[in-house]
């Protein structure tokens, strides 16, 4: 008995291309193609089609080319459309057309083409999103510290419930850059990350997920002289939300807490300066994001003169 050999130089079955990541609100998508654009020769041989979900071994979907066979797993056959084909007669049956998919079928959709010769794969993902029923922020009191006992620091809490699929959830803090070379300044956001900062997420029995971040603040240094406060703002990362102190100047209504903000960095050359940082209030910022999706929410708030303000 002898096995035929593949020649090294053979052109080998290869996938060229995969749908990009997609993703859609419950309910919105109507249709969603998951497309494996591969090629192949007249010489391969047993040619197979298989996609995969989130990583299972078990496949969803199957292809067997010379048997022009296809099978679907029960938990994505619901949703087939099984006249789809694609314009490419040798390989019509590569894609998955779904029809409705329920937010269940969000994930990691991986494809694997195989011939005698070798086997190619490739992943993108599908996101179908349930938005949360609710979202807060707030500055929370534990049994030995109220906002009363603000010097010892506090206690920031965010939670999201009813929320598909797992989202991730950070907070940042925005502060005052200064800039002794400018007359104006720009707020920026830095994350806070500390062995304070704890996130829960559980999974209940809907499927839905409920996440909470807390995160214990510590009291922010006003009485630092000048010098420290212009390194410490060299070292903040500025990432987004930049904010530029004209608003106040220009008319634009603007919260009480931005309004102490934008007067102290104008005031900053004045002697009085590290007195008036005292009263400034700390702004706060909860933003919780759909992985491989576009959806964001954001929650702020401001804490001043121990109260919690909206910002």
């Amino acid at each position: 008995m002898s096995i035929a050999a593949v020649p090294i130089n053979a052109k080998a079955v290869r996938i060229n291309s995969i749908s990009s990541p997609q993703a859609f609100r419950s309910g919105e998508a109507n249709s969603v193609i998951l497309d494996c654009d591969f090629s192949i020769t007249p010489d391969d041989e047993l040619v197979v089609v298989k996609w995969f979900l989130n990583d299972e071994i078990q496949h969803i979907y199957q292809w067997i080319q010379s048997r022009d066979s296809r099978t679907y797993s029960p938990k994505i056959k619901p949703y087939v459309d099984e006249t789809f084909v694609v314009s490419d007669h040798p390989t019509r049956y590569r894609a998955l057309r779904l029809l409705n998919p329920p937010a269940s079928l969000s994930g990691k959709y991986t494809c694997s083409v195989s011939s005698l010769a070798n086997e190619d794969i490739n992943s993108t993902h599908l996101v179908i999103y349930e938005s949360p029923s609710k979202f807060e922020m707030a500055v929370i009191e534990t049994d030995d510290e109220t906002l009363d006992n603000i010097e010892d620091g506090f206690n920031i809490s965010c939670t999201a419930i009813g929320v598909y699929p797992e989202p991730e959830i950070k907070l940042y803090r925005i502060s005052s850059s200064n800039d002794e070379h400018s007359i104006e300044s720009k707020l920026v956001t830095s994350e806070i990350k500390s062995n304070n900062t704890t996130v829960l997420s559980f999974r209940s029995l809907d499927g839905l997920y409920s996440i909470t971040l807390n995160a214990h603040i510590e009291p922010t240094m006003v009485n630092q002289n000048d010098d420290d406060d212009d390194d410490n703002s060299s070292n903040v990362n500025d990432t987004s939300l930049v904010h530029d102190v004209d608003d106040a100047a220009a008319g634009n209504i603007v919260s009480p807490s931005r309004e102490r903000l934008i007067w102290s960095t104008k005031n900053r050359n004045n002697r009085t300066r590290k007195a008036s940082l005292a009263n400034i209030a700390d702004h706060y910022e909860c933003r919780m994001a759909i992985p491989y999706s576009h959806f964001v929410e954001v929650k702020r708030l401001a804490v001043q003169d121990e109260k919690m303000l909206s910002f």
